[in-house]
C-alpha cells in the first residue's frame, strides 16, 4: 500500500520528490535559439514567384513586351521571348539538362532586352521538381528577378495572347 509522508511517522519512506527544472528550461532555450537561426536560412534559400502571368491581357500580342518564357519538358528547354518569335530548342545532353546552354541562352537574352526582367518558368508534369528548381535558380541568376510559375499544357505553348 502506498502512503502519505507524514511527520514523525514510522519506518515508511516518503514519497515526496522534486522535479529539477532547470536541465529542462536549458534544452528549451537552445531549441528556441537553434530555431531562430534556422528560420534565416528558410529565408536565404527562398525565391519568390507568383503564378500571375497576364500582363496587358487586352494588348495586340505583337505589342507585348518580351517575356523569358522557358518550359522544360522531358526533352529539354524551350525558350521564347514573343509570341510570334520561333522556339528555341535546347536538347538536353547525356540525359541531363543542359543548364549551361540555359545560362548562355539567358546571358543574350540580357544583352537582347537588358531592362526585361520578367521570366515565365513552366513545365510538364513529367519534370521532375528538382530540374525545375534548378532551371528557376538559373533564370534568377542570370538577372531575371520576376519569376512567375505557370502550368505547360504538353500540346500548347506557354505565350498566349492573354498571358495564360
Amino acid at each position: 500500500m502506498g502512503g502519505v509522508s507524514l511527520p514523525g511517522g514510522g519506518g515508511k519512506r516518503g514519497l515526496d520528490f522534486e522535479i529539477n527544472l532547470v536541465p529542462f528550461i536549458d534544452l528549451l532555450s537552445c531549441l528556441i535559439s537553434f530555431l531562430l537561426i534556422t528560420a534565416v536560412w528558410t529565408q536565404l534559400s527562398k525565391v519568390d514567384t507568383n503564378q500571375s502571368t497576364s500582363q496587358g491581357a487586352n494588348r495586340n500580342p505583337s505589342e507585348q513586351p518580351p517575356k523569358f518564357a522557358l518550359r522544360l519538358d522531358p526533352t529539354g528547354y524551350t525558350i521564347k521571348h514573343k509570341v510570334e518569335d520561333p522556339d528555341i530548342r535546347v536538347p538536353k545532353k547525356n540525359g541531363e539538362y543542359d543548364v549551361t546552354a540555359l545560362r548562355s541562352r539567358i546571358q543574350a537574352y540580357r544583352v537582347q532586352y537588358p531592362a526585361s526582367t520578367l521570366a515565365i518558368v513552366a513545365a510538364v508534369d513529367l519534370v521532375s521538381y528538382k530540374d525545375v528548381a534548378i532551371a528557376m535558380d538559373t533564370v534568377v541568376s542570370g538577372g531575371l528577378k520576376d519569376v512567375s510559375l505557370a502550368e505547360a499544357p504538353t500540346e500548347t505553348p506557354i505565350l498566349t495572347p492573354g498571358g495564360g
